[in-house]
């Protein structure tokens, strides 16, 4: 398959090369969504969020572990 471009002509190999066995294991199926959610209000976490659902930061309680109570009291309450 042959084009002339600005007066050159060249074959091109586009979309001819196999995939990277390696890169295929290796890339996300899924996108990451999490990475770019609000981060967690930490008045909210204490009871004192006056904003409701106009804060631009997420109202729930962590659930890492059975030490994010304890770390979430360590964070905000010094």
């Amino acid at each position: 398959m042959l084009q002339a471009r600005a007066g050159i002509d060249y074959e091109s190999s586009f979309g001819k090369a196999r995939p990277n066995d390696t890169i295929l294991k290796l890339q996300r199926t899924t996108p990451y969504y999490k990475r770019n959610r609000a981060h967690i209000c930490s008045f909210y976490i204490r009871g004192e969020c006056t904003r409701g659902a106009e804060c631009p930061y997420r109202h729930e309680m962590p659930v890492t572990g059975e030490l994010s109570q304890q770390n979430i009291k360590d964070r905000y309450y010094g």
